[in-house]
Parts: C-alpha cells; sequence; structure tokens
C-alpha cells in the first residue's frame, strides 16, 4: 500500500483530462476548481480514483503536518496473484480504517468469492457496489 496523505485546500488533482485545485472540504466531498468551475467529487470516489491510478495528487507544500489517509482507502487487486491475496488484504484490512473498499476484474470470480469468504470470515459486513470512473471492474464495500 503506497503511502499517501491527507487532502487539503491548495493541493491539486491531476487525470487523463486535465487538473484541478481542492478549493474546500466538507463531510463527504472535496470541491474543486477545474476549467474555471467549481465542482464536486465525494471523499470515497476520490480515494477510489487515486488508489486505481486514474488520478494522482500533487501536494501544495510539504507534509510535515499531515497523516496519512486510511479512511475511504480502496484495494485494487486486479495485478496481484491469487497467492499473495491473503497477505495483501490482511496488510490492507491492519492498515485501513472503514468504510473502505477492494476492486476487482469484471470476471475474476475466484478472487471476488475469496475475499468475500475471508471478509465474512473476519466478521467485516460488505456489500457489492457500482464503480465510480473505472470500466469492466467490481467494487466490494467494506462497512465495519
Amino acid at each position: 500500500m503506497l503511502k499517501r496523505y491527507n487532502v487539503k485546500p491548495g493541493d491539486m488533482i491531476v487525470t487523463d483530462v486535465g487538473s484541478g485545485i481542492i478549493t474546500k472540504e466538507t463531510r463527504a466531498y472535496w470541491f474543486y476548481l477545474f476549467k474555471n468551475r467549481i465542482n464536486r467529487i465525494k471523499k470515497t470516489h476520490f480515494w477510489q480514483m487515486v488508489d486505481c491510478g486514474t488520478a494522482r495528487i500533487e501536494y501544495a507544500e510539504n507534509k510535515k503536518y499531515r497523516r496519512e489517509q486510511r479512511k475511504y482507502r480502496t484495494l485494487d487487486v486486479r495485478g496481484i496473484n491469487r497467492n499473495d491475496l491473503s497477505v495483501c488484504l490482511g496488510d490492507f484490512l491492519d492498515f485501513v480504517s472503514m468504510p473502505s473498499s477492494v476492486v476487482f476484474d469484471k470476471n475474476d470470480f475466484t478472487k471476488v468469492n475469496f475475499v468475500k469468504n475471508k471478509l465474512t470470515e473476519l466478521g467485516y459486513n460488505h456489500y457489492e457496489d457500482t464503480v465510480y470512473g473505472i470500466d469492466s471492474t467490481r467494487v466490494l464495500r467494506i462497512v465495519n
């Protein structure tokens, strides 16, 4: 899991389409300036895009007073070998605070069933959800 720090106003979101500057934060949304317009994105969708590689964060200043982001994080298991999945999932669950999510390939039923069984065994509540900004994937949300 890459170290990613919390985001503050003044940081930049970089995507394939362009870049935007974060202007404001509320409980559930980030507001950002993109092409002379204020837009908003849910924090869960934002961190899912960052963890899956469709968006990147450019921090405005040094990260001396920032904490690691633990909430809303996503484990992308699309490139993880089936044998390493148990270790990666355990490390991920030890690191994050809920809610969080796991992203799979669309037709990778073995990994989906393995993760569902492991989460049930560990006592986590989870459900399948829709994906934001990524095609041909499945998302499993972990709530607690």
